[in-house]
Formats: C-alpha cells, structure tokens, sequence
C-alpha cells in the first residue's frame, strides 16, 4: 500500500533501521538517529543496486515518487541511473571549472610557484595601471593553459580573446633624420 504523508511524519526511530515501502522500489528507510532517507531499490544487469533521494521531509513524497518514475524509466531504456548521475554531476563539474574565473585561478596557481617575490610585488604594484597589452598577454596565456588541460576546445586565432582584442598593426613608425 503506498505511502501518505501522514504516515511518513508518524515514523519514529528504533533501536535498528527500518525499511517502509512505497512502491516500485521506492522506499524511506528510518535511521536509529531519526533520519529518513529515500531509497530507491533496483536491478541492474542482473545486481541489485540502490539510488538515493534526499531525505525527508527536504525531498516531499511525491518529489520522491517522481524521482523514481525518472529513474525506472532509465533502467527500462538499459541506462543505469546511478552513472547517470555521476555523469551529469561531472559534466555540471566540468561546467563550472571552464569559467574564465575557474581556469585563471588554476593557471596562477599552476604558475605562481615559478615566480619569485619580486614578480608578485611589481604585478601588485601596477595594478590597475596595467596595460591592455600585458591583460591581452595574460588572457592568451590562461587560453592556452585551458587548452592544455583540455578544459575547453578550439583553435587559438578564433577564440573570443581574439576577436575581444584584434592584433595591434606592426607599421614602423618614421623617424625625424636630419638633411
């Protein structure tokens, strides 16, 4: 019979887990503790395998159920919904690390170690004061770093640092001579 709300905030804690079951798989399981967690029970390739939910009452009952219809629908489609998770967890990881924030914070970390306190003061004392030239340098460099861990993809000449900053023009400039 499946659960009811009401059911589920008149669980009290014993001296070992209990498993209630909803239905489909799905079931909260009431810690010692008195914690509740949503578990949802399932095969795979012939093993049995569990898939958390939250706990309750952050995740509501019918969040729940609606997390396991999600989850059956992958099993039926021969998905396993736990590495399904672990991969859109990597991907959303991913994501985040290809912030142009992310990959200058790990090229200055991979780069500090080499320059000398020196180096550190003199940046720190230009400041704001530094030229586009040297931020048009800076933003190549932490490109190519992002390129060589393989954090984003592309050709170097069609990125949006260089369309963002178009090379300067190399014309000689004339000089006075005397007759």
């Amino acid at each position: 019979m499946p659960l009811t709300d009401t059911q589920l905030r008149s669980l009290r804690p014993t001296g070992r887990p209990q498993r209630i079951f909803d239905g489909d798989g799905l079931y909260i399981e009431v810690r010692p503790n008195g914690g509740k967690g949503w578990r949802f029970k399932y095969r795979y390739e012939g093993k049995e395998k569990l898939l958390s939910f939250g706990t309750y009452p952050e995740v509501p009952l019918s969040l729940a159920r609606t997390r396991r219809a999600e989850a059956r629908q992958l099993v039926a489609a021969g998905t396993d919904p736990s590495v399904a998770r672990k991969q859109a967890k990597d991907v959303k990881q991913r994501e985040a690390l290809c912030t142009l924030e992310a990959v200058a914070g790990a090229w200055l970390a991979h780069r500090a170690p080499g320059w000398t306190a020196g180096t550190l003061e003199a940046i720190d004392k230009q400041g704001a004061g530094e030229t586009a030239g040297r931020v048009f340098q800076r933003l190549r460099s932490i490109y190519r770093y992002a390129l060589s861990e393989e954090l984003v993809e592309g050709k170097p000449r069609t990125t949006a640092v260089s369309l963002c900053f178009p090379p300067r023009s190399t014309q000689a400039s004339r000089s006075v001579t005397a007759p």
